[in-house]
């Protein structure tokens, strides 16, 4: 599975990279603490149609919210 989380990952990153250059550096750092591959295909569809990198920002937010509130179950 982390192969598979991992590759997700990089996805994630190069649309960020692809879309809004090294303002997109920070949010790559973030893309690396999710995991869980259901929010990770989730996240791609969204960051693919984000209007900006704001809203990619909080997209990325709301996926890691999700994610601890999973994780602490």
């Amino acid at each position: 599975m982390i192969g598979k989380a991992e590759g997700k990952r990089e996805i994630i990153c190069k649309t960020l990279m692809s879309r809004y250059g090294i303002k997109s550096l920070e949010l790559q750092k973030k893309i690396e603490k999710l995991d869980d591959l259901n929010i990770l295909d989730e996240t791609i569809l969204k960051t693919f149609s984000s209007p900006s990198l704001e809203e990619a920002g909080s997209l990325i937010e709301e996926a890691l919210n999700i994610q601890e509130k999973i994780n602490s179950l």
